[in-house]
């Protein structure tokens, strides 16, 4: 009986030093008297990764051939069902002047294009990286210094793409992308028109996450 009352008045100790309720796990020192004890760290937020986003992006563009170099813009609106896909539309320009090699001559070269993208994301903390696939129509119209038209063509387009985004709040991320367009001009082909026919650019976007 001795041994009984001395084991429950060593147990009741245990469960005092512990707090209510909870039993003193092995290995944690207790707190000192008039201390409290630490809880640990949390984050500020946690990134909202499913529902719907909306992105803006601006970019410089330049062409595959010839020298090049232009603007872009485009958005994005994209459902995210799981935390590592999504899929939605994609609409943009560019606009890009170019500096023809063999005529000597300085045109503007302008681009419209709507797209279904899919999206793959890597994500950690509070960062996504993704690769994209956008397949649509796309339209493109050059003209010279005095938007004369001096050609134009338009067809299917394929665009792939890399994006590297941080969460500032737990509904709106910011950072950087490259993406490259082909685009299948419908009809005969004219050999002038194929250095417009791939285009890259490189930029940031901003998202809107709910």
């Amino acid at each position: 009986m001795k041994r009984v009352l001395l084991l429950s008045v060593v147990l009741s100790g245990m469960m005092i030093h512990a707090g209510p309720g909870r039993a003193q796990e092995p290995g944690v020192v207790p707190p000192a008297p008039g201390e409290t004890a630490a809880t640990p760290a949390r984050p500020a937020f946690m990134p909202h990764r499913t529902g719907w986003v909306h992105e803006g992006g601006v970019a410089l563009s330049a062409m595959a051939d010839g020298n090049s170099l232009g603007i872009s813009g485009h958005y994005s609106g994209l459902y995210r069902p799981l935390e590592n896909l999504s899929f939605g539309v994609h609409l943009g320009f560019s606009n890009i002047g170019y500096d023809d090699p063999d005529s000597d001559l300085e045109t503007s070269v302008l681009y419209f294009f709507g797209a279904l993208e899919g999206r793959w994301y890597l994500s950690n903390a509070n960062w996504d990286f993704w690769g994209s696939i956008v397949f649509g129509y796309a339209v493109f119209t050059e003209v010279d210094s005095t938007s004369d038209a001096l050609s134009n063509g338009s067809g299917p387009m394929l665009g792939l793409g890399l994006g590297l985004a941080f969460y500032f709040t737990a509904r709106f991320s910011f950072g950087g992308f490259m993406r490259i367009y082909r685009l299948a001009p419908s009809g005969t082909p004219d050999s002038s028109t194929d250095p417009y026919l791939t285009w890259v650019s490189v930029g940031t976007m901003a998202s809107l996450h709910f």
